[in-house]
Formats: C-alpha cells, sequence, structure tokens
C-alpha cells in the first residue's frame, strides 16, 4: 500500500467517528505529540549534559596532569603516601612502606562502586584480590592470546592490548627502571597523555561478579596479571571503568606506548587494495601497530554477520603474510576462547589449509579467537583499521614538540558555506625546510578534549609547495599532502613525501579548525626521514 493510500484511509476512519471521538482523538494525539517532543528534548538535554560532563572530566585530568609535573620534587616526597600523586616516587615509597602481608590499598581509586560507576554496578558484586598462583607476566611471558575481555564494552582496549606486543607492554610497565613488587599488593605503569608520560599506581584489588568470577579483563591463556592491572590503571587514568567503554584501538595503543595514532577508511582501500596492502604491510614491515574496527550496528556486538564477524567491534590485527598469490591477516576477537570467528575463506575450517600451508602460516584450528582471512574479504567486512606508529629514532629525524595557539585572527577557519571569506594565510603556519627529497610524518592534536578519541573542534593540516610563502588558496596544484577533510578526532596526522622542483626547499604547513572562531590550543609532532629545520614564512 502506497503512502497518499494509507493517509487517505487514516482520514477516511477519522472522518467516520462523531464529535466525541473525534475530540477524543485529537486530546490523545496532541498528548503523544507532546510526550514525543518532551522525550526528544530531555534526550538532547541528557545528550549535552553527557557531552558537558566529558568535557569537564577531560579538562579536569589535564589540570591535575599539570599540577602533577610541576610539583617540587622534595615537596613531594616529605608528603604522606596517601597525599603523593602517582609516580615512580610514590611506588619506590609504597614497596618500602608495604611487605610481608601488608597490603597497599589505593584510596584515590577505591575498591568501591565510584571507581566503577552504575552503569556496570550489576556485575561488580564484590572486591577481591588475585590468590597463590597468579603471576605478573606467567611462565610464558606476555603473549598476544592473553587478555580476554569481561563485562566492559571495551574491546578496543584489549585489542590493543593484544597488538602492543612484549616489549610494549614490559615498558609500560617501566621494567627497564622498576622492580614491580605484587608482595605490595602495588603496581605503577606508564601512560601517555597528550604525549607526555603518565604514570598510574593501583592495588591488585579487582572486582567479581556474583558467580565470583572476575568482572572485567582478564588472562586467557593463565593467571597473569598484567591484562588486568593495564585495564585498571587505563580506567583509573580516565576516571573510571564506566569512562573506558567504547574507543578506539589506534588511541588506546597511543596512550599506552607514546606512539602516533592514524585511522584508514575501508571505503578508500576498496578502490585501491594493491595500494591499501602495499601501506600496511610497509607499516607492518615498520613496526607499526594496527588493529581494526567493523561498521556499527544498532544491535551493539550483539550483530554478528553471516559469516562470523561481530558488528561495533575492535579486533586485533596480529599478523600480515603472502601465501601463493592470497593476501592474508592475522587477526584476534578479544572475547577470546570461544569468541566468534571467521568462518569465510582461511577461516579456521576452511578447505583451503593445506598441510603446507598450515606449515608456513604456523596455523592452528584452536578456539582462540584467532583467525586468518584474506585481504579482499577483510576490506569489505572491516570499516577501519587502526595505526599506530613507534617511530625507530635511528630512521627518523624529529624536533621538540610545537606549542600553539589557535586565537582571534589566527582562527580563521576553513572556506566553506559558514565561512565564505576565510583568510588561510591569517591560520597558524610553520616552514618545513629539507635539502632532499624524504618524507615528513605530521601529527596535529588538540588539547582540549571531549571524550578519549575526540576533540573540541574538527581539525586538519595540509602541506604546500610553495616554497616558504603563506598558504593562500587550497590549490591542488600546489598540494604535497594533507591530513584529509576535518575531523573532530583529538589527533589527525599523515605520512607525506616532500618533493621539490629544487633543494632546498621550504614547504608550508598550515594548521586550521573547520570553521572561524574556533580558538584552543593544540600540539604540532613532525618526524623527518632526513635532516630538517622548521623557519618561519613569509
Amino acid at each position: 500500500m502506497g503512502t497518499d493510500a494509507k493517509y487517505k484511509l487514516v482520514i477516511d476512519k477519522y472522518e467516520s467517528l462523531n464529535p466525541t471521538q473525534k475530540e477524543a482523538f485529537d486530546e490523545l494525539r496532541d498528548a503523544y505529540l507532546a510526550q514525543v517532543k518532551q522525550d526528544k528534548q530531555d534526550a538532547n538535554e541528557l545528550i549535552k549534559a553527557q557531552e558537558e560532563a566529558k568535557k569537564e572530566r577531560q579538562k579536569a585530568l589535564g589540570e591535575k596532569l599539570q599540577k602533577n609535573k610541576t610539583m617540587n620534587v622534595q615537596n613531594i616526597e616529605n608528603l604522606p603516601i596517601k597525599d603523593m600523586p602517582d609516580s615512580v616516587m610514590k611506588y619506590e615509597k609504597i614497596t618500602k612502606e608495604y611487605s610481608q602481608g601488608k597490603k597497599y590499598e589505593d584510596t584515590a581509586f577505591a575498591a568501591n562502586q565510584n571507581s566503577v560507576g552504575s552503569q556496570l554496578a550489576q556485575v561488580t558484586q564484590k572486591w577481591d584480590r588475585p590468590g597463590a598462583g597468579y603471576t605478573l607476566y606467567g611462565s610464558n611471558g606476555v603473549q598476544p592470546d592473553d587478555p580476554r575481555q569481561g563485562s566492559i564494552g571495551n574491546c578496543y582496549f584489549v585489542s590493543a592490548l593484544s597488538v602492543a606486543g612484549k616489549d610494549n607492554i614490559e615498558k609500560a610497565f617501566l621494567a627497564d627502571k622498576v622492580k614491580q613488587n605484587p608482595e605490595t599488593g602495588a603496581f605503577v605503569v606508564r601512560f601517555y597523555f597528550l604525549g607526555d608520560p603518565v604514570d598510574v599506581i593501583v592495588d591488585d584489588l579487582f572486582p567479581k561478579d556474583g558467580q565470583g568470577n572476575w568482572s572485567f579483563c582478564k588472562s586467557d591463556s593463565g593467571n597473569k596479571l598484567w591484562p588486568m592491572i593495564l585495564e585498571k590503571a587505563y580506567a583509573k587514568l580516565h576516571g573510571g571503568y564506566d569512562k573506558i567503554i567504547a574507543g578506539k584501538v589506534s588511541y588506546a595503543l597511543s596512550e599506552l606506548t607514546g606512539g602516533y595514532p592514524e585511522e584508514l577508511k575501508m571505503s578508500v582501500a576498496q578502490k585501491n587494495i594493491d595500494v591499501f596492502w602495499n601501506t600496511i604491510m610497509k607499516h607492518h614491515e615498520n613496526g607499526y601497530l594496527l588493529g581494526a574496527g567493523t561498521p556499527e550496528n544498532p544491535q551493539g556486538d550483539r550483530a554478528i554477520s553471516d559469516e562470523g564477524i561481530i558488528q561495533g567491534h575492535a579486533y586485533a590485527i596480529l599478523g600480515l603474510e603472502e601465501y601463493n598469490d592470497e593476501r592474508l591477516i592475522k587477526l584476534r576477537n578479544p572475547h577470546g576462547s570461544g569468541g566468534a570467528e571467521w568462518r569465510g575463506d582461511w577461516g579456521d575450517n576452511s578447505i583451503k589449509w593445506n598441510d603446507k600451508a598450515k606449515k608456513q602460516l604456523k596455523f592452528e584450528n584452536k578456539e582462540d579467537g584467532i583467525f586468518w582471512m584474506s585481504l579482499d574479504d577483510f576490506v569489505y567486512e572491516f570499516k577501519s583499521l587502526y595505526v599506530c606508529r613507534i617511530f625507530d629514532q635511528k630512521l627518523w629525524k624529529t624536533v621538540p614538540t610545537i606549542e600553539g595557539e589557535w586565537k582571534g585572527e589566527s582562527a580563521a577557519g576553513l572556506p566553506n558555506k559558514n565561512n565564505p571569506g576565510a583568510n588561510l594565510s591569517k591560520n597558524p603556519h610553520y616552514g618545513i625546510k629539507v635539502q632532499r627529497r624524504c618524507s615528513v610524518f605530521i601529527s596535529l592534536t588538540q588539547v582540549e578534549r571531549i571524550d578519549m578519541f575526540r576533540g573540541k573542534y574538527p581539525i586538519m593540516f595540509l602541506v604546500q609547495k610553495n616554497d616558504g610563502k603563506r598558504v593562500k588558496s587550497a590549490s591542488l596544484d600546489l598540494l604535497a599532502g594533507s591530513s584529509g577533510a576535518p575531523t573532530d578526532l583529538i589527533t589527525v596526522s599523515a605520512e607525506i613525501s616532500l618533493e621539490a622542483p629544487t633543494y632546498p626547499y621550504t614547504f608550508s604547513l598550515m594548521v586550521a579548525t573547520a570553521n572561524a572562531g574556533g580558538e584552543g590550543k593544540y600540539e604540532l609532532n613532525i618526524q623527518c626521514t632526513d635532516d630538517f629545520t622548521i623557519v618561519d614564512l613569509k
């Protein structure tokens, strides 16, 4: 039945009512429409309140960390443990005061519902310490199949733990500087907030559900503590377990390692799969960390594709291989043992697995959440590839982080329907002077956050070939590269090839918010495969 026919049927029925019935119907209709309007208004106000709460939380976190950085070392040393900011110094003091059965208990992130949040109250009935048999890394050390997601929707973080690898996990535990002492009931780990190292101390009290099982992240391959500790420390960093629901693999990896996050869209990869494969192979060979995300679904991760891929979910990428002209990707579902796996070509039960393939790819058919799939399937089943670049300082040159601000005239924005007269030359500019052809990696981070991966404004940057002059127009003829369309992600980045007609040559870097008046602080990190300098532009 067409729309017009439906309306006619309703009108005819309405006209058949007597005046009393019509009046009653009109009252019901008006009450219903008023309720719908009120519900929509309430929902919008709730969303607005949540956004403001996130902003305040991120602002408070930034201010707290800045205060900790500027505190006088001697003053900290003389404070009682409970008043000291989390630091290596505080941990060393804990190891001296807590031993021989006396366990540290963190009052700043206490074992109660305030640290969990109302959303997770039902799955956290009590708190407990791990018993005998639990160790930090276990007998076989850090393994990618160790972390298993619990009752928090933080598959992105658990995937990041799988991807990070042994060296990065041990660095997070400050293995080269601090000896962890489990006997104290306390651990110290290091994250990175806006690129700055932040030490977080947690005790080993963890939530349990009504059946006595650990509520959240746990070890899937033995009694290892490291996944539980890192998740708790990450929750403390962000203000609660409920505050780390939903996120991006690349941002979690960035905060875990100090690397630079990036996101590649599969809609772009589908247009040239060969170029995409070459790109991610290069990333893999360079030691960059990789993860993947699937398209969102109204049912969340309860929705599963016909071939076994969970929707609105984040996976760890454990490896890339070429076998008999097939390009294959090894992934892990953070749900671990019993978690849904890919059922298509190269899945565990695929007929493509012969003895030669099994041997070359070290394939094991186990219910461990780990599976292989072809690149051609990957780019259509997934929505995004997450990248965290960790640079080898022997190969890349760098300059100190550049701190800047969009303010007044310098918040000129970009040309759009709301800002048709944008004067691009007023936006902040930097000259990148190079001596020969090379590659540059640029990362632009806005300081003010709304949540764990969204910033205050849509931001972007572009690099032009105009030998040291400020950008006046977004000319494709002069464009050397850009971060892409403006986005409200905290960090945008891009690797750009700097090819010039002659050398030395100064490329122009412009950083901007999408709209005029978007004031705020930002940080720029620039890495280059050759020596370079930052110069003033004309």
